[in-house]
């Protein structure tokens, strides 16, 4: 229902909850938007959740998600702390059990494929470079932050 806390969904699930981070809908980079639309549908297929989060207001959230035929389900959230969770305007972390299993810029972003099996992905990213003290401590940030995200229509 609209206005409904999330994050006992997002922090208690068993399987990996996919996190679109847009702090401003509008000022959006759109230059990966067909890469976050494959990672939307390979979510639907794995049954993986696949949330846009955004301060953004509801008309701007359903011009952009006409625009881009994005079809997400959207979730609302501070604006500073949407930039504290990633600089990048858009940027995707994705989670499970309330533990952060990966955050990318659309310059990181890997292809849906990759992600299937998300934990396995970042056990392999991590091995490659080394981020196991950085993850774990956006993990306890994001942790800490995510009562405040609410889901809206």
């Amino acid at each position: 229902t609209n206005g409904e806390p999330m994050n006992e969904t997002i922090l208690g699930s068993d399987k990996p909850v996919f996190l679109m981070i847009m702090p401003k809908i509008t000022d959006i980079s759109t230059s990966t938007m067909s890469d976050f639309i494959a990672i939307n549908t390979m979510c639907i297929e794995m049954g993986y959740s696949f949330y846009g989060v955004t301060s953004s207001l509801n008309e701007d959230i359903l011009a952009f998600d006409v625009k881009h035929n994005a079809g997400f389900d959207y979730l609302n959230a501070d604006e500073t702390l949407l930039k504290t969770i990633i600089r990048s305007n858009p940027g995707l972390v994705i989670m499970q059990h309330g533990t952060i299993l990966g955050k990318y810029s659309p310059a990181t972003l890997p292809k849906a494929e990759k992600l299937k099996n998300p934990l396995a992905y970042t056990i392999k990213n991590l091995k490659s470079t080394n981020n196991e003290l950085m993850l774990g401590l956006w993990s306890l940030m994001l942790t800490f932050f995510i009562f405040l995200i609410y889901k809206i229509n």
